[in-house]
């Protein structure tokens, strides 16, 4: 049997909220990973929110996802910037994908275009470190780490090294 094809034409709608200026990942043992959306001034539309996926990298596909986060009381006096939680797998490499998104007719959403940015999560604390000087430039550091972590801050110092800040949030490429 045949039926009759129905087209629609896509355009993009005069209320689209623009992409997202900037977005920053932060790491709190309270609250985990915490990221901060900076949208542009003009929103063009009633704000309904963000979109953020994300695409683990040098794992499986089960590590990507997605999650829509409505309107918050998490947000700057102006309205530009905006907070969401995510629950990623520590000491790992992501792409992070964030639309806005404004309220459409009859209770729809309108995703804007998306803003992408690579973050490293903060990985738990490694175990059974060891360093072993191999020259007078050259240091050999081996661990073995509780989780799935692949990456490690590793400070070496002439001296004493300072405390990491509670502001450091390391971050790739």
């Amino acid at each position: 049997k045949c039926s009759h094809a129905v087209t629609k034409m896509v355009s993009e709608k005069e209320n689209t909220p623009p992409r997202p200026i900037n977005a920053e990942c932060f790491f709190s043992e309270f609250l985990g990973m915490s990221l901060k959306i900076t949208d542009a001034e003009n929103r063009t539309g009633e704000r309904a929110g963000h979109h953020v996926r994300w695409k683990l990298h040098g794992g499986s596909a089960d590590g990507d996802g997605q999650a829509h986060f409505g309107r918050w009381s998490l947000d700057s006096n102006d309205h530009t910037q905006h907070w969401v939680h995510l629950t990623l797998e520590r000491g790992r490499y992501y792409t992070l994908y964030i639309s806005a998104i404004n309220k459409g007719e009859n209770n729809t959403d309108i995703v804007g275009p998306e803003f992408s940015t690579e973050v490293t999560t903060v990985p738990n604390e490694p175990v059974e470190v060891s360093a072993e000087s191999m020259g007078p430039n050259e240091v050999y550091v081996s661990w073995r780490s509780v989780g799935s972590e692949d990456i490690f801050l590793v400070a070496l110092c002439n001296g004493s090294c300072p405390p990491l800040s509670q502001d450091f949030f390391p971050l790739l490429h």
